[in-house]
């Protein structure tokens, strides 16, 4: 049996003024600003950092490619992932002409 749990109201400071349309949400007005502010061009530079680390990790991580790879060693592994999928690609065609060949047959039967 699933559980449902019942949303509970954190102890945010929240609008008190029952005839605001807002009664119960959360009071921005009370909350306390942050005092360290990054400059702009920081934000910019850490996100572009995020950015090219995150695709440098993506395209290298997913075929274990090190970053100092030569051109050849990265073709090697990329045909054998290439290799690899298309076996598995195989596998799961044949499973699933196997599963539809029953299932048409159990149809035929009924």
């Amino acid at each position: 049996m699933v559980k449902i749990s019942k949303a509970i109201p954190q102890n945010y400071l929240r609008i008190q003024d029952e005839y605001n349309k807002l009664y119960g949400c959360l009071d921005d007005s009370k909350l306390i600003p942050h005092t360290d502010k990054i400059s702009q061009n920081t934000f910019e530079q850490l996100i572009l950092s995020a950015i090219e680390k995150a695709n440098k990790k993506s395209s290298r991580e997913i075929l274990a490619i090190s970053p100092d790879a030569t051109t050849y060693e990265i073709e090697q592994i990329c045909d054998k992932r290439v290799k690899h999928y298309l076996r598995i690609s195989r596998s799961i065609a044949a499973i699933l002409q196997l599963l539809l060949t029953k299932f048409l047959i159990k149809t035929v039967e009924r």
